[in-house]
């Protein structure tokens, strides 16, 4: 473990700052592939959506555990240590929020199979946007636009790829995965891929400063804050796609509701 325990006011605290994932997740939870399947044309795809909505609640579901575990190494290092660690905490801190950043990027694309899967949109619906892309949810984000302007999963999914969050956080992860992580205040000297040569005293002159380093360019605060707001605004579109799941569900017959205490499934098809 990389921390040590904390009180229930502090585990409070974290949960306060906590986006509230059950809800979606007891939402997917509940919709069963194999019963759908009686609603729809045989050989249909559309009940898989199920399956990919279930995966992404799940990788939410696992992303608020990594923002747990940011805000409970800050308070264990920050405050509860004697004296306080401030570099032990940045990079724990760090650690946590890389991870929320691949899982972000992860549930949007199970978010972007269970928009083909309830659109039943074939590779060749999608060909033409393919082109110089890879992420799934940035195809399918393109032929929503393109095709189904006014549909409310295009709707939901526009909300999310302009958030400012969305793509501060979307190019962080990019980042962290095909180029140099970016470097963090508090961390120590950090260097950035650059010639380390530079011109100076002259035309002609070069010269290297040693173990000086380079400026960071966030501060671990900064990470949090557009990470954080980017979860929030996944959240409410995944939420906004599980709700038009439920729509094409009730259009064929199909209720799922949760009945309480007990969390108990009821299906009703007619």
């Amino acid at each position: 473990m990389t921390r040590g325990l904390l009180d229930d006011v502090d585990m409070q605290r974290i949960k306060a700052k906590l986006p509230d994932v059950i809800p979606l997740r007891v939402k997917t939870q509940v919709m069963h592939p194999d019963l759908m399947c009686a609603g729809f044309d045989v050989g249909s795809d559309i009940p898989l959506a199920a399956i990919c909505l279930q995966d992404a609640s799940g990788v939410l579901c696992a992303a608020n555990v990594a923002l747990h575990e940011y805000h409970a190494h800050s308070i264990y290092y920050r405050e509860r240590k004697d004296p306080p660690q401030e570099m032990v905490a940045i990079s724990m801190e760090t650690f946590f929020l890389d991870d929320l950043a691949f899982r972000l990027y992860a549930a949007a694309e199970h978010l972007a199979n269970a928009i083909v899967f309830m659109l039943e949109l074939t590779d060749a619906d999608l060909a033409q946007f393919r082109e110089s892309r890879v992420s799934q949810q940035s195809i399918v984000g393109h032929y929503l636009a393109a095709k189904l302007p006014g549909n409310d999963l295009t709707k939901a999914a526009t909300r999310l790829a302009k958030c400012k969050d969305w793509m501060h956080a979307m190019g962080y992860r990019g980042r962290l995965v095909h180029d140099q992580p970016p470097p963090v205040a508090g961390l120590g000297i950090t260097y950035r891929r650059r010639s380390r040569w530079t011109r100076g005293g002259g035309a002609a002159k070069l010269t290297v400063q040693l173990n000086t380093g380079d400026e960071p360019e966030f501060a671990v605060e900064e990470i949090y804050g557009f990470l954080e707001g980017a979860f929030r605004q996944l959240l409410i579109s995944t939420d906004e796609c599980v709700r038009y799941f439920e729509s094409m569900l009730n259009a064929v017959g199909i209720t799922l509701t949760v009945d309480k205490p007990g969390m108990h499934l009821r299906f009703e098809s007619t």
